[in-house]
């Protein structure tokens, strides 16, 4: 090995920092060490290594390659008195290595005995403070002469010689080992402690000769982890069970060091050669062609290649090998390690899995025991019909999902939850890598798959794939649950080929979307197609999910527990293949029927079952036309189960259940299986019914006349439930439904409130982007708030308004030869919707999160009502912002405005895509009030990369300029919907959701850095025995979660 001279070396001790507890502590080490620095010969650059005094310097326990100007060397001190000397506050010396590249530190307590003429160990001489210059001054990549700046230190009066005697300590603490006592921080800060044992004397300025070892070859898996868990960011500091910062951290460059990288170009194969090469500037290949004057050759692809053939394979790898060894690749990695840090590369650290992800539990015993026996009964049956639905979900998010689902039931079940037993079996997981994979598995069933449910992006485990094939190993069941249906460990994580199906969308736009399975090639013009022949057939398309062919044609896959029609046809009537024309001319359609029919079969046996139990004839005619959808796949037979639904008022138990929303589909028309069970809280409907009464009276007060809304309100049934059951993936906070158009017009809808879904916290829940003058008002009324905004989003948001439309051929809901005056442009109307069309059909891919919108500004605006909030209990309906309701208003605009700053999270910078409907909305409606003016709402902050970022609401402009402003926006969404006017809407919502360079390079990142965990939510189960119905609920944990789905036995 060859040898090389330390610039400098002096006698230094490390210390652990302990972020264990609420009060970080450090505790220093005793072993007696070096800390040295030299000068690499491979890469030129500073190494700065510590090593025990016992080893030799082939041996370094700490060796770390800095880059020019990354690190500093500081004293942790105060000042004392005018003069230059420093006094530490803590009981010894200590020196804090910090790095620009990430949030890494190390700390070093000097061994050397205290110059200070009381021996007070906490002070630093002149000599102890040039050490930490020197070093400070070659980590910026200063030139240094280390003998002749140490013969140039002064000596004070009050120092004494450093004879480096053995038996130095620091005094005044209390022993409790050898190996130290950890103290209290002190004033707060985390450096302090009780460095002890010295040894050996000291040796500054040069050292006996040894290169220092790199990273163990084989230590690349555990770099690897450590630099995964380093992404956790804030979320590992706030984790009781982090480890110890300077092993959490691991930087880029320690993953690559010349060390490691070299070896490969020197093995390399010309194809990795070249292909390396390909990615350099082009001037480095002209240069090894010792070309004089670069500027004057065109760098042109043919130039370049013809400089890279003529070179031999040695003088491309000599150029890979400069490269590697440049300070300025040392450099750029550390640089890159940081922007992965701190979110500005959040192609990698936005898809991990939370950690630990946020798990609260979906009480619900009080409520449940209250059922008659019978009633239990009718809720169990559903409640399992909307479980035995789970595995429909899996596969309408990825290929590999269901795979995942059975592989972490199956160690469950192996080792009866004792997670530690199947640690210990398998080989290789250490404790990290086990909670970390414990986050993924519970983060999945929280979501119904590995896609967000709230978000649609991809989320994947921190744990390396050495840990997901190790315990597939231990457990024989689980390893056959991703092999028999050939889904690889692979696909748990980043599709780095295909960046773009790490979000849910259009295939031929490169993303996923199962609703389209096995049909990379189909396009999103004839899935258009698709849905217009279906619409003129009057074929449904929620339950469906559509594949083509590798000839070109289509296959419509009918969910049904039959694999064939009924004997009097289907919706469409009996025939199954049709010939499309237009641009699809000369291709088929084909129902086939039976898709998920195990499990709709089972579904709609207990849907039978719940019949049974059913409390009046509405609700048993209700179950038997679910049970005929289910069966036969019909969904006229589901919207006669929808009407008996809606007028099945003031159940005690409230259920819904079948493919119901199209959010997940990128067309919007195709829905996911979804299933609620839950009982009436009555206390809190009463509310809610109060607000149904008063609605008429309200609905004149949105900025649109009569023309644009129904001909009479339909007051529907608003309860306020707590949830049993909600399997999806995932649970809002209210409900209002059915979707279709013709019923909810005709018959009308129902509106639900998820009480213990609103309710239910986490525990210290940080909330960002609020000012402290602000945050004790906000937590104080935040559930308060947005119990009010639910109640309004959905009773008057998604419940007014009407559709202007030819009902069938020359018939129509408006006067169409004197047609409505829009409040717009003040102009009659042109457009409206066509015979077969429906809101969802003309707006497309955008539809749902335009209603989202244009309900939650119905929320904003009719908020501002003070009789409203007496409804809700807030104040006696005067207007004044000062009191009680004052403050549940001026929470709810500030809790949108933070909604809409977050929501730049669920936006893709790749694929320029928006993610959630629901944020996209709210995102809208933050933009709405930053552009009111009259600085009603301003974003502030004084720091470049925004981390002091805090939003401002002006209280006192809300009942003037923000409502006026949301009031504005909302006319414009409620005429264009109910005109059918797509090329406006398109236009407006598109402009008003328009994410510019600043939000996504500024804003983005920051976000990402401050976001928090999503709730997940652990359910209950029950169980049938004797006829009777037991509950059981579980605790919230990893455990709890997991459990409480093997139990669910589907």
């Amino acid at each position: 090995m060859t040898s090389v001279a330390p610039i400098i070396t002096f006698k230094a001790g490390i210390c652990d920092f302990d972020i264990s507890s609420n009060s970080p502590k450090i505790h220093p080490k005793p072993t007696p060490g070096y800390l040295y620095l030299y000068e690499g010969q491979d890469d030129e650059l500073i190494h700065f290594c510590w090593r025990p005094r016992s080893t030799s310097l082939r041996e370094p326990e700490l060796d770390l390659v800095m880059v020019p100007g990354d690190g500093s060397f500081k004293p942790y001190q105060t000042s004392q008195g005018d003069g230059p000397t420093k006094k530490s506050p803590t009981n010894g010396r200590i020196f804090v290595l910090k790095f620009q590249s990430s949030s890494a530190r190390h700390l070093f307590w000097l061994q050397s005995k205290t110059q200070h003429a009381q021996g007070d160990m906490g002070w630093f001489s002149h000599r102890d403070l040039k050490l930490g210059e020197i070093v400070d001054q070659l980590l910026q990549g200063e030139q240094v002469d280390v003998q002749q700046e140490l013969n140039n230190v002064p000596s004070s009066s009050g120092e004494q010689n450093d004879d480096d005697d053995n038996g130095d300590r620091m005094e005044g603490v209390r022993r409790e080992s050898q190996s130290g006592a950890a103290e209290n921080l002190a004033s707060g800060d985390p450096f302090i402690g009780d460095p002890s044992n010295e040894g050996e004397g000291s040796r500054e300025g040069g050292a006996d000769g040894g290169r220092a070892d790199s990273m163990p070859s084989n230590d690349t898996a555990t770099a690897v982890q450590n630099f995964l868990r380093s992404m956790q960011g804030n979320q590992a500091l706030q984790n009781p069970q982090a480890r110890v910062e300077e092993k959490l951290f691991t930087t880029l460059p320690d993953l690559l060091p010349s060390s490691t990288t070299i070896p490969v170009i020197d093995s390399a194969q010309v194809e990795l050669v070249d292909r390396l090469l390909s990615q350099l500037p082009p001037d480095l290949m002209l240069l090894a062609q010792e070309v004089d004057d670069i500027s004057s050759v065109d760098a042109t692809s043919e130039t370049v290649e013809a400089a890279m053939e003529a070179l031999s394979l040695d003088q491309k790898k000599d150029i890979l090998r400069k490269v590697l060894r440049s300070p300025q690749f040392q450099q750029s990695l550390s640089s890159l390690t940081s922007a992965i840090h701190d979110g500005g590369l959040p192609s990698i650290r936005q898809y991990l899995a939370d950690a630990p992800p946020t798990i609260v539990p979906l009480l619900v015993r009080p409520h449940f025991e209250a059922l008659t026996q019978e009633q239990k009964l009718y809720a169990h049956h559903v409640s399992r019909a909307a479980f035995l639905g789970t595995r429909i979900v899996l596969r309408q998010v990825s290929p590999e999902s269901e795979a995942i689902f059975d592989f972490i039931l199956a160690l469950h079940e192996a080792y009866h939850g004792d997670w530690e037993g199947l640690r210990k079996a398998a080989a290789g997981v250490d404790d990290q890598d086990l909670e970390d994979f414990l986050s993924y598995a519970t983060q999945f069933l929280g979501n119904g798959g590995n896609y967000k449910g709230f978000g649609d992006s991809k989320f994947i485990p921190r744990c390396p794939p050495e840990t997901i094939e190790a315990l597939a190993t231990a457990v024989p069941k689980a390893k056959e649950s991703l092999e028999k249906p050939g889904i690889p460990v692979a696909a748990f994580y980043a599709t780095e080929d295909q960046p773009a199906k790490m979000h849910l969308g259009f295939p031929e736009k490169g993303h996923l979307s199962t609703y389209y399975p096995d049909s990379p090639d189909i396009t999103q013009d004839e899935i258009d197609q698709i849905s217009d022949f279906m619409a003129e057939k009057k074929l449904l398309p929620e339950n469906t999910r559509l594949k083509k062919t590798k000839e070109g044609n289509f296959q419509l896959l009918i969910a049904s527990g039959l694999a064939k029609p009924p004997p009097e046809g289907g919706d469409a009537g009996p025939d199954t293949i049709f010939d499309l024309g237009g641009n699809l001319k000369g291709k088929t359609l084909e129902l086939i029927y039976g898709d998920h029919i195990e499990e709709m079969a089972k579904i709609a046996l207990h849907i039978k079952k719940a019949g049974l139990n059913a409390a009046n004839d509405r609700q048993k005619q209700m179950m038997d036309e679910y049970a005929k959808s289910f069966g036969s796949g019909s969904l006229e037979a589901f919207k006669n189960s929808q009407k008996l639904w809606v007028k099945d008022i003031g159940p005690m138990v409230e259920t819904n259940i079948g493919f119901i929303e199209t959010y997940r589909d990128p067309a919007n028309v195709r829905a996911e299986w979804e299933g609620l069970v839950a009982m009436v809280n009555k206390e809190r409907t009463q509310a809610f019914q109060k607000l149904v009464d008063a609605a008429p009276s309200m609905i004149p007060e949105l900025p649109w006349g009569k023309d644009f809304e129904k001909d009479k309100f339909q007051a529907p049934d608003f309860t306020s439930l707590e949830v049993l059951t909600f399997n999806g993936s995932g649970i809002p906070a209210g409900i209002n439904i059915p979707n279709y158009n013709d019923i909810r017009q005709e018959i009308g809808f129902k509106n639900v409130s998820l009480g213990n879904v609103l309710s239910a916290k986490a525990p210290n829940e940080p909330i960002p982007f609020i000012r402290p003058r602000d945050l004790e008002t906000y937590q104080a009324n935040r559930d308060q708030a947005f119990e009010v905004q639910v109640g309004i989003h959905e009773l008057l948001g998604h419940g007014t308004g009407k559709l202007l439309q030819e009902t069938e051929a020359g018939k129509f809901n408006f006067d169409v030869s004197n047609p409505p005056v829009s409040p717009v442009t003040n102009k009659p109307i042109n457009t409206h919707y066509k015979p077969g069309q429906t809101w969802s059909s003309v707006f497309g891919g955008f539809s749902a999160s335009y209603e989202e919108c244009r309900a939650e500004c119905v929320a904003m605006a009719l908020s501002c009502d003070f009789g409203i909030l007496k409804i809700f209990g807030f104040g006696e309906g005067a207007v004044s912002m000062t009191g009680k309701a004052g403050d549940v208003l001026y929470t709810s605009y500030l809790s949108m405005a933070r909604a809409g700053v977050a929501a730049v999270e669920f936006w893709d910078p790749k694929s320029r895509k928006w993610g959630q409907a629901h944020m996209q909305a709210r995102f809208s409606i933050l933009k709405t009030f930053l552009d009111a003016g009259e600085g009603f709402t301003t974003l502030d902050y004084t720091k470049d990369d925004l981390s002091d970022l805090m939003i401002k609401v002006d209280r006192e402009k809300i009942l003037t300029v923000g409502r006026k402003a949301v009031e504005g926006y909302l006319q414009k969404l409620h005429v264009y919907k109910c005109t059918a006017d797509y090329e406006a809407g398109k236009e407006l919502y598109e402009t008003m959701t328009h994410v510019d360079e600043w939000w996504a390079t500024k804003v983005r990142p920051e976000v990402l850095r401050r976001k928090t965990p999503r709730k997940v939510f652990v359910q209950a189960n029950t169980f049938e025995k004797d006829g009777a119905v037991e509950l059981k609920e579980y605790e919230p944990t990893f455990n709890g979660m997991i459990q409480s789905w093997v139990e669910r036995g589907v």
